[in-house]
């Protein structure tokens, strides 16, 4: 175990965060140690009740999302998580010729790759992901270099004209408003909703500041009944859900807020259910 393995642990589980959060500045020295790690890759700090607040906490001089070219340099596979795995059984599963998949904050194209290291696309497939610029940009430039066939990059979802599969992997929590709002950008109701490393609370919903290496992020925690309900109410149904005890939350000073594990689901729309 390492020293930050042993201080994390120590902050994020078990009552000893709460009672060391009492301690007059013991969470905003930790948040010091926070920023000077700021090369440093997942490290989470504080807990925030809206988007806007979490943002308002982040250092001036820090990048506040992932629209950086050092970004790019940094983005780690996480298509080879074993959580992933789940993804790629249901595109496997729902993926047919001349079909669209769009894949929501898809990184370089990750998920693409991973497929199709398994087996080809079927004929016709477009694999469009929505990325920020800078990621869409790099994303081009690997899929112009590996003569990546069907693979395309966008900035803008509600551009999209064609959905077949909705994926997304570990980026709504980003997101300033993903729920609600994500299939109402879109111009057509998707079959398929695959989402997966989303962080769910029974409580309300929250935030905490995620250092991803190269930038702080807020990062947002769902309400696990609202984000269900959501998907309901547009007529999916829960075809499957996972963990991913591969993506963990854990928050120094508030465990009550920290997160073990993150969920994966599958959803598909009720008018194609039977089939």
């Amino acid at each position: 175990m390492t020293l930050r393995n042993l201080v994390e642990g120590v902050l994020s589980e078990g009552p000893a965060g709460r009672v060391l959060r009492a301690v007059p500045f013991a969470e905003r020295a930790y948040g010091r140690f926070f920023r000077s790690k700021y090369g440093r890759f997942n490290y989470q700090y504080g807990h925030y009740r809206s988007y806007a607040e979490a943002v308002a906490a982040i250092p001036r001089g820090i990048a506040p999302d992932w629209d950086t070219d050092a970004s790019t340099e940094h983005y780690l596979d996480f298509a080879k998580l074993p959580s992933s795995y789940a993804v790629l059984y249901w595109i496997t599963r729902a993926l047919g010729p001349g079909m669209t998949v769009v894949d929501v904050g898809g990184g370089v194209g990750q998920m693409y790759h991973a497929f199709c290291e398994r087996e080809p696309l079927p004929p016709g497939v477009t694999w469009h992901v929505i990325e920020v610029a800078a990621m869409a940009e790099a994303g081009k430039k690997r899929a112009a270099s590996e003569h990546s066939a069907g693979l395309s990059f966008g900035t803008n979802l509600g551009e999209v004209t064609r959905c077949d599969i909705l994926h997304s992997s570990g980026a709504l929590q980003f997101m300033p408003e993903p729920i609600p709002g994500l299939l109402e950008q879109l111009h057509s109701r998707p079959r398929w909703v695959i989402i997966n490393k989303i962080m769910l609370t029974p409580g309300p919903r929250y935030w905490t500041l995620h250092n991803f290496g190269t930038g702080i992020s807020p990062y947002e925690v769902f309400n696990e009944q609202t984000f269900l309900e959501y998907f309901a109410s547009h007529g999916y149904v829960v075809r499957d859900r996972w963990g991913a005890p591969d993506v963990v939350l854990p928050i120094p000073f508030h465990p009550e807020h920290s997160v073990t594990a993150a969920t994966g689901f599958c959803f598909e729309a009720t008018s194609c259910a039977a089939g």
